[in-house]
Protein backbone atom coordinates (compact mmCIF):
# COMPACT_ATOMS: atom_id res chain seq x y z
CA UNK A 1 0.00 0.00 0.00
CA UNK A 2 1.56 3.07 -0.68
CA UNK A 3 2.48 6.31 1.38
CA UNK A 4 -0.70 8.66 1.54
CA UNK A 5 -0.70 12.86 2.69
CA UNK A 6 -2.89 12.28 5.18
CA UNK A 7 -4.77 10.05 7.49
CA UNK A 8 -8.57 11.13 6.09
CA UNK A 9 -7.29 10.39 2.25
CA UNK A 10 -5.57 7.40 3.35
CA UNK A 11 -8.84 6.11 5.02
CA UNK A 12 -10.73 6.93 2.14
CA UNK A 13 -8.27 5.31 -0.29
CA UNK A 14 -8.78 2.32 2.01
CA UNK A 15 -12.26 1.62 1.86
CA UNK A 16 -12.56 2.43 -1.99
CA UNK A 17 -9.75 -0.32 -2.90
CA UNK A 18 -11.48 -2.52 -0.63
CA UNK A 19 -14.98 -1.62 -2.67
CA UNK A 20 -13.20 -1.95 -5.89
CA UNK A 21 -11.30 -5.67 -4.84
CA UNK A 22 -14.18 -7.07 -2.98
CA UNK A 23 -16.74 -6.70 -5.41
CA UNK A 24 -15.16 -6.71 -8.73
CA UNK A 25 -11.80 -8.50 -8.25
CA UNK A 26 -11.96 -10.61 -5.26
CA UNK A 27 -9.24 -12.83 -6.80
CA UNK A 28 -6.29 -9.91 -6.66
CA UNK A 29 -3.06 -11.13 -5.88
CA UNK A 30 -3.03 -8.21 -3.23
CA UNK A 31 -6.04 -8.52 -1.81
CA UNK A 32 -5.38 -9.78 1.64
CA UNK A 33 -2.86 -6.99 2.09
CA UNK A 34 -5.68 -4.53 1.68
CA UNK A 35 -8.03 -6.56 3.72
CA UNK A 36 -5.39 -6.31 6.50
CA UNK A 37 -5.62 -2.63 6.26
CA UNK A 38 -9.71 -2.17 5.54
CA UNK A 39 -9.84 -4.10 9.29
CA UNK A 40 -7.24 -1.21 10.80
CA UNK A 41 -9.45 1.48 9.69
CA UNK A 42 -12.94 -0.77 10.76
CA UNK A 43 -11.59 -0.80 14.35
CA UNK A 44 -10.00 2.56 14.72
CA UNK A 45 -11.22 5.48 12.81
CA UNK A 46 -12.92 8.24 14.67
CA UNK A 47 -15.41 8.20 11.83
CA UNK A 48 -18.57 5.81 12.70
CA UNK A 49 -19.95 5.93 8.92
CA UNK A 50 -16.53 4.67 7.55
CA UNK A 51 -15.98 2.23 10.37
CA UNK A 52 -19.65 1.06 9.03
CA UNK A 53 -19.04 1.44 5.45
CA UNK A 54 -15.88 -0.66 5.49
CA UNK A 55 -16.99 -3.18 8.24
CA UNK A 56 -19.94 -4.24 5.80
CA UNK A 57 -17.58 -4.89 3.01
CA UNK A 58 -14.97 -6.74 5.19
CA UNK A 59 -18.67 -8.66 6.28
CA UNK A 60 -19.06 -9.72 2.62
CA UNK A 61 -15.16 -10.11 2.06
CA UNK A 62 -15.01 -12.71 4.94
CA UNK A 63 -18.66 -14.76 3.92
CA UNK A 64 -17.69 -15.15 0.25
CA UNK A 65 -14.40 -16.06 0.99
CA UNK A 66 -15.36 -18.93 3.49
CA UNK A 67 -14.33 -17.22 6.68
CA UNK A 68 -17.18 -17.63 8.67
CA UNK A 69 -15.35 -16.95 12.32
CA UNK A 70 -14.35 -13.40 10.83
CA UNK A 71 -17.65 -12.88 9.33
CA UNK A 72 -19.59 -13.46 12.73
CA UNK A 73 -17.01 -11.46 14.72
CA UNK A 74 -17.44 -8.09 11.71
CA UNK A 75 -21.41 -8.74 12.03
CA UNK A 76 -21.37 -8.31 15.65
CA UNK A 77 -19.78 -5.36 15.40
CA UNK A 78 -21.87 -4.21 12.19
CA UNK A 79 -25.39 -4.56 15.18
CA UNK A 80 -22.77 -2.23 17.65
CA UNK A 81 -21.57 0.60 14.85
CA UNK A 82 -24.92 0.87 13.69
CA UNK A 83 -26.33 2.33 16.63
CA UNK A 84 -23.34 5.41 16.56
CA UNK A 85 -24.88 8.35 16.48
CA UNK A 86 -24.93 10.40 13.20
CA UNK A 87 -24.97 7.13 11.39
CA UNK A 88 -25.97 7.68 7.41
CA UNK A 89 -29.75 5.50 6.95
CA UNK A 90 -27.85 4.69 4.24
CA UNK A 91 -24.96 2.94 5.00
CA UNK A 92 -26.61 1.41 7.98
CA UNK A 93 -28.82 -0.54 5.67
CA UNK A 94 -26.19 -1.82 3.38
CA UNK A 95 -25.10 -2.91 6.98
CA UNK A 96 -28.36 -4.88 7.47
CA UNK A 97 -28.06 -6.48 4.11
CA UNK A 98 -24.77 -7.84 5.27
CA UNK A 99 -26.55 -8.69 8.28
CA UNK A 100 -29.49 -10.69 6.85
CA UNK A 101 -27.29 -12.30 4.59
CA UNK A 102 -24.59 -14.24 7.11
CA UNK A 103 -27.68 -14.95 8.91
CA UNK A 104 -29.58 -16.18 5.77
CA UNK A 105 -26.48 -18.57 3.92
CA UNK A 106 -23.93 -18.61 6.78
CA UNK A 107 -26.50 -20.37 9.45
CA UNK A 108 -30.14 -21.49 9.87
CA UNK A 109 -31.25 -18.62 12.01
CA UNK A 110 -34.26 -17.57 10.44
CA UNK A 111 -35.32 -14.98 13.43
CA UNK A 112 -32.14 -13.42 13.47
CA UNK A 113 -32.44 -13.07 9.31
CA UNK A 114 -35.71 -11.62 8.92
CA UNK A 115 -34.91 -9.40 11.81
CA UNK A 116 -32.31 -7.86 10.09
CA UNK A 117 -34.08 -7.53 6.63
CA UNK A 118 -37.11 -5.85 9.14
CA UNK A 119 -34.71 -3.42 10.11
CA UNK A 120 -33.18 -2.60 6.96
CA UNK A 121 -36.85 -2.16 5.71
CA UNK A 122 -37.88 0.11 8.34
CA UNK A 123 -34.75 2.35 8.27
CA UNK A 124 -35.33 3.08 4.07
CA UNK A 125 -38.95 3.77 4.70
CA UNK A 126 -38.35 6.01 7.34
CA UNK A 127 -35.81 7.68 5.25
CA UNK A 128 -37.19 7.54 1.96
CA UNK A 129 -34.84 5.34 1.12
CA UNK A 130 -35.93 2.41 -1.94
CA UNK A 131 -33.04 0.91 -3.90
CA UNK A 132 -31.90 -1.80 -1.61
CA UNK A 133 -35.50 -3.16 -0.95
CA UNK A 134 -35.15 -5.81 -3.55
CA UNK A 135 -31.18 -7.07 -1.94
CA UNK A 136 -33.25 -7.44 1.64
CA UNK A 137 -36.06 -9.41 0.36
CA UNK A 138 -33.49 -11.40 -1.42
CA UNK A 139 -32.07 -12.45 1.61
CA UNK A 140 -35.55 -13.24 3.77
CA UNK A 141 -36.12 -15.20 0.23
CA UNK A 142 -32.71 -16.95 1.34
CA UNK A 143 -33.39 -17.50 4.70
CA UNK A 144 -36.82 -19.14 3.93
CA UNK A 145 -35.49 -21.55 0.87
CA UNK A 146 -32.56 -22.28 3.39
CA UNK A 147 -34.97 -24.47 5.43
CA UNK A 148 -37.37 -25.31 2.86
CA UNK A 149 -40.38 -22.83 3.84
CA UNK A 150 -40.97 -22.49 -0.08
CA UNK A 151 -44.07 -20.65 -0.05
CA UNK A 152 -42.19 -17.73 1.98
CA UNK A 153 -39.33 -18.19 -0.14
CA UNK A 154 -41.66 -17.44 -2.93
CA UNK A 155 -43.99 -14.85 -1.32
CA UNK A 156 -40.65 -12.82 -1.12
CA UNK A 157 -38.93 -13.80 -4.44
CA UNK A 158 -42.23 -11.70 -5.65
CA UNK A 159 -41.37 -8.84 -3.17
CA UNK A 160 -38.14 -8.75 -4.84
CA UNK A 161 -39.19 -8.54 -8.40
CA UNK A 162 -41.23 -5.67 -7.42
CA UNK A 163 -39.12 -4.48 -5.97
CA UNK A 164 -35.95 -4.56 -8.45
CA UNK A 165 -34.38 -2.10 -10.54
CA UNK A 166 -34.95 -3.63 -13.68
CA UNK A 167 -32.37 -1.70 -15.47
CA UNK A 168 -29.83 -2.47 -13.06
CA UNK A 169 -27.76 -5.78 -14.42
CA UNK A 170 -27.12 -6.95 -10.57
CA UNK A 171 -30.79 -6.46 -9.38
CA UNK A 172 -31.67 -8.28 -12.52
CA UNK A 173 -28.63 -11.27 -12.50
CA UNK A 174 -29.92 -11.78 -8.36
CA UNK A 175 -33.48 -11.86 -9.50
CA UNK A 176 -33.09 -14.52 -12.06
CA UNK A 177 -30.28 -16.68 -9.58
CA UNK A 178 -32.66 -16.32 -7.02
CA UNK A 179 -35.99 -17.67 -9.11
CA UNK A 180 -33.38 -20.27 -10.43
CA UNK A 181 -32.80 -21.85 -7.02
CA UNK A 182 -36.88 -22.02 -5.97
CA UNK A 183 -36.83 -23.78 -9.57
CA UNK A 184 -33.98 -26.40 -8.53
CA UNK A 185 -35.26 -26.76 -5.03
CA UNK A 186 -39.13 -27.62 -6.43
CA UNK A 187 -37.04 -30.13 -9.01
CA UNK A 188 -38.37 -27.67 -12.13
CA UNK A 189 -35.03 -28.41 -14.27
CA UNK A 190 -36.50 -26.67 -17.70
CA UNK A 191 -37.02 -23.31 -15.51
CA UNK A 192 -34.05 -23.71 -13.20
CA UNK A 193 -32.04 -23.62 -16.50
CA UNK A 194 -33.51 -21.05 -17.75
CA UNK A 195 -32.85 -18.64 -15.04
CA UNK A 196 -29.76 -19.84 -14.23
CA UNK A 197 -28.27 -19.51 -17.69
CA UNK A 198 -29.95 -15.94 -17.66
CA UNK A 199 -27.89 -15.15 -14.49
CA UNK A 200 -24.99 -16.17 -15.70
CA UNK A 201 -25.02 -14.63 -18.80
CA UNK A 202 -25.85 -11.16 -16.94
CA UNK A 203 -22.74 -12.00 -14.53
CA UNK A 204 -20.08 -12.73 -17.05
CA UNK A 205 -20.47 -9.18 -18.61
CA UNK A 206 -20.62 -7.53 -14.79
CA UNK A 207 -17.49 -8.93 -13.81
CA UNK A 208 -18.11 -9.74 -10.11
CA UNK A 209 -16.47 -12.81 -9.60
CA UNK A 210 -18.22 -14.55 -6.81
CA UNK A 211 -21.72 -14.23 -8.38
CA UNK A 212 -20.33 -15.24 -11.63
CA UNK A 213 -18.95 -18.19 -9.76
CA UNK A 214 -22.15 -19.00 -7.93
CA UNK A 215 -24.28 -18.64 -11.14
CA UNK A 216 -21.62 -20.92 -13.23
CA UNK A 217 -22.17 -23.52 -10.44
CA UNK A 218 -26.56 -22.62 -10.28
CA UNK A 219 -26.20 -23.66 -14.20
CA UNK A 220 -24.22 -27.01 -13.21
CA UNK A 221 -26.77 -28.35 -11.04
CA UNK A 222 -29.60 -27.16 -13.80
CA UNK A 223 -28.09 -28.55 -16.43
CA UNK A 224 -27.47 -32.27 -14.36
CA UNK A 225 -31.29 -32.00 -13.17
CA UNK A 226 -31.69 -31.98 -16.96
CA UNK A 227 -29.75 -34.92 -17.82
CA UNK A 228 -26.70 -32.69 -19.75
CA UNK A 229 -24.06 -33.87 -17.27
CA UNK A 230 -21.04 -33.06 -19.69
CA UNK A 231 -21.99 -29.43 -20.09
CA UNK A 232 -23.03 -29.68 -16.19
CA UNK A 233 -19.30 -30.81 -15.64
CA UNK A 234 -17.45 -28.13 -17.68
CA UNK A 235 -19.73 -25.14 -16.05
CA UNK A 236 -18.54 -26.98 -12.58
CA UNK A 237 -14.96 -26.90 -13.61
CA UNK A 238 -15.46 -23.12 -14.02
CA UNK A 239 -17.30 -22.19 -10.98
CA UNK A 240 -14.19 -24.39 -9.36
CA UNK A 241 -11.41 -22.08 -11.32
CA UNK A 242 -13.44 -19.35 -9.77
CA UNK A 243 -13.36 -20.73 -6.51
CA UNK A 244 -9.21 -21.40 -6.13
CA UNK A 245 -8.68 -18.00 -7.88
CA UNK A 246 -10.54 -16.37 -5.20
CA UNK A 247 -9.04 -18.52 -2.42
CA UNK A 248 -12.55 -19.55 -0.67
CA UNK A 249 -12.92 -22.31 1.76
CA UNK A 250 -16.86 -22.19 0.39
CA UNK A 251 -17.03 -26.29 0.06
CA UNK A 252 -20.14 -26.21 -2.25
CA UNK A 253 -17.49 -25.25 -5.15
CA UNK A 254 -15.69 -27.93 -5.15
Amino acid sequence: IPEFPSPEIEARVVCDMAHILVFRQLDHPKIQTWMVRARAFSRESPDSNLRLQVASILAAYYMWTGQLRMAKEIVDELREISRSPGVSPLIVIQAKIREAMYFAVCTTSLELAIRAVTEGLEIGRTHGIRMAEAALYGQAFNAFINIGDLKSAEEYLEKVRNAMIWNLSTDVAFYYFLCAMLALTRGQAASSLHYAEKSTAIMMKIGFIFADAASHLATAQALHENGAHRKAARELAIANRMNLRMKSRIEYFR
